[in-house]
């Protein structure tokens, strides 16, 4: 079905259903009292979700699961998915005193390119975040994954050992340079 709306509009089916999901998506997002925030998080945003996810997990911990509908109430205009992705992805790691470096980035490169089992296509994220990255979320690992993807040229014609390949090749180097020059 995507093949062939995506020939139609000279788009890749991957970039089709992408963009419809997209849209579905974001009818979803859309809170009971009609508001939706969009766009990039302020300052104020990200401390008023600390703030909420401090007090509802009360204030000893960032790691206390939370309602994120309940979250979402004290953000004005955000909705529980927008709150949990930006927590998940963003603040508790920054919570947490650590940010994603460099030195991340090729070790998550190193990783799977070397994992064996991967090359289906399929990436076992739980699997190598026990093994590897016990202090990132999930969604953490998949965002920067993500970010790794986006230099890849052609990287929507590729499977996923082509893309292993030619960031192990061509993008590795770069970063083991970046970081070099950094200490």
């Amino acid at each position: 079905k995507w093949t062939k709306i995506g020939r139609k509009m000279k788009r890749s089916p991957d970039t089709v259903a992408m963009k419809f999901r997209y849209m579905e998506e974001k009818e979803k997002t859309i809170r009971a009292d009609g508001i939706l925030k969009e766009g990039v998080w302020s300052l104020e945003d990200a401390a008023l979700l600390e703030g909420a996810i401090r007090e509802l997990s009360g204030n000893d911990s960032i790691d206390k699961p939370v309602v994120w509908d309940s979250v979402a109430l004290r953000i004005p205009g955000k909705t529980a998915k927008q709150c949990r992705h930006r927590w998940s992805n963003t603040l508790v790691l920054k919570s947490a005193g650590r940010m994603w470096t460099v030195a991340d980035d090729i070790n998550m490169i190193r990783v799977l390119y070397e994992a064996e089992g991967i090359l289906d296509g399929e990436i076992p994220w739980d699997e190598l975040q026990s093994r590897h990255w016990g202090e990132w979320t999930i969604a953490a690992l998949k965002s920067s994954w993500q970010r790794l993807r986006v230099c890849v040229p052609g990287r929507l014609d590729l499977v996923l050992d082509e893309l292993l390949m030619w960031l192990y090749d061509n993008h590795l180097p770069k970063l083991e340079k970046q970081l070099a020059s950094n200490t």
